[in-house]
């Protein structure tokens, strides 16, 4: 049965470089598991602010 997950992040802007590198890291390690068809990143250029 197939799975599709989205998730939506915000990020503080100063945080953003560590935010980045932390999800290659993630990237990597999801690539190498079993049954992983497809793996997409995307960054958007905009904030949602829900304060």
């Amino acid at each position: 049965m197939p799975f599709s997950e989205i998730c939506i992040y915000q990020v503080k802007p100063q945080k953003v470089e560590e935010f980045e590198a932390l999800m290659l890291e993630a990237k990597s390690f999801l690539e190498k598991q079993d049954g992983l068809l497809l793996l997409r990143l995307a960054k958007r250029g905009h904030r949602i602010d829900m304060e």
